[in-house]
């Protein structure tokens, strides 16, 4: 943050571990939500994620209607009328219903790569991000998106496996180092380090 206010590029080139990231995890409840839609905790995630931007108030409307009809939180959004709830919550119902009938026919990228250009993903995230955290997050969704490409060649996996990938920790995101930023590192990750200028900070006891 604080090479990010003198307006020195800055990156931290270790592989990320995308279950563990928060932007990840939101996405990871949408594709959980769309594989099992049963999952009404995955579904709350999700609307009330950047993409969707939903209300408490919203939240409560389903759970509320959910509890009354004894459906999952999914089936009750797609049943909600359109004059009831707000506008936030009226397009994660469009959108959500266009993803989930392509869900069993698409791939993991390919729903994804819908999921990012439908939803306007990228600029709804970064606009809910500090700007010192914007370069990590656009590093992590594509970093997702390759992972989703590269897992059984990108084609021969369901969306359900690829939400257990994700939630097992074996995916990562590929690091990306723009020329001339500043690499933070620890002291594993920099062994065999070749550059011009290396600091090495808090080390003393």
């Amino acid at each position: 943050q604080s090479l990010a206010v003198l307006g020195l590029p800055c990156v931290m080139p270790e592989s990320l571990s995308l279950a563990d990231e928060p932007e990840v995890q939101d996405l990871i409840a949408l594709l959980d939500a769309l594989a099992s839609r049963g999952h009404d905790l995955s579904l709350a995630r999700a609307l009330k994620s950047p993409l969707f931007a939903c209300s408490d108030d919203d939240l409560l409307l389903l759970s509320q209607r959910a509890r009354r009809l004894r459906q999952p939180w999914f089936d009750v959004l797609a049943a909600l009328p359109v004059d009831e709830g707000s506008a936030a919550l009226a397009r994660a119902r469009r959108l959500l219903a266009g993803w989930a009938r392509c869900v069993d026919e698409l791939t993991p990228h390919e729903l994804l790569d819908r999921i990012v250009h439908e939803g306007d993903l990228t600029a709804r995230v970064l606009a809910a991000t500090a700007p010192p955290r914007r370069a990590v997050v656009l590093q992590l969704l594509h970093g997702l998106l390759q992972a989703a490409l590269e897992l059984d060649g990108g084609r021969f996996v369901s969306t359900y496996r690829f939400v257990r990938a994700l939630k097992q920790g074996r995916l990562k995101a590929a690091p990306q180092v723009p020329a001339g930023a500043v690499q933070l590192l620890t002291v594993h990750g920099a062994k065999g380090l070749e550059a011009d200028v290396v600091h090495l900070v808090d080390v003393w006891p």
